[in-house]
C-alpha cells in the first residue's frame, strides 16, 4: 500500500476555522482570521466566527 504523502499526483492542504466565544475567545479568533499569507488567491486562509452576547465587547475588536 502506498503512503498518501509520497504520491506526487495529490495536493495536500489543511483548512482551519476558529470559533471564538466571549471577549477573550473572540479576540483570539479575530486575530487568527486576520493572518495574511503571500499566496495570491488565499491571502486570508482562516475563517473566524465570533460569538458574544455583549455588543460593546464586539465593537472593541478591530476589523469588524
Amino acid at each position: 500500500m502506498n503512503n498518501l504523502f509520497d504520491r506526487g499526483d495529490l495536493s495536500k492542504s489543511f483548512k482551519f476555522g476558529v470559533l471564538g466565544l466571549g471577549m477573550g475567545g473572540c479576540s483570539i479568533a479575530s486575530e487568527i482570521a486576520n493572518i495574511k499569507t503571500r499566496i495570491t488567491n488565499k491571502m486570508t486562509p482562516y475563517t473566524g466566527i465570533l460569538i458574544n452576547t455583549n455588543e460593546v465587547d464586539l465593537r472593541k475588536i478591530k476589523g469588524l
